[in-house]
């Protein structure tokens, strides 16, 4: 993880797709959210998506589920939930929803859940 950390530090030398790859390679991908920062996040998660397509399964949903952590991480929450919906995992719709607290952005993701025609359980 040293030599991850040496080599690829913060991320602010636009290598972004050749950190993805080499951490793909050694199956190490759940180590880049430590190293991700708001200046990249977009770039990364974009290009872990774009991925997903081309690597078989179960590569496929660690990429979704690095990039949906990593829009938890900074808050872009139509993008989370966007990577659950593509995971076709219930739970991490409902906790992406749950989690969002920004009115504005909470009615944006209740039309993305309605187009999709999902439906959650809410106590409320």
């Amino acid at each position: 993880s040293s030599g991850i950390n040496a080599e690829y530090g913060d991320m602010s030398h636009n290598t972004e797709s050749e950190a993805c790859d080499l951490l793909m390679e050694i199956e190490c991908i759940d180590v880049l959210e430590q190293f991700v920062d708001a200046t990249c996040y977009e770039r990364v998660c974009l290009y872990l998506i774009s991925c997903v397509p081309y690597v078989p399964e179960p590569e496929d949903k660690t990429l979704l589920k690095t990039a949906l952590n990593l829009y938890l991480k900074f808050e872009v929450y139509p993008l989370a939930l966007r990577c659950a919906i593509q995971l076709n995992d219930m739970d991490l719709v409902q906790d992406v929803f749950s989690t969002c607290k920004d009115p504005a952005v909470q009615k944006q993701v209740e039309f993305m859940l309605g187009r999709q025609q999902i439906f959650l359980d809410l106590a409320e």
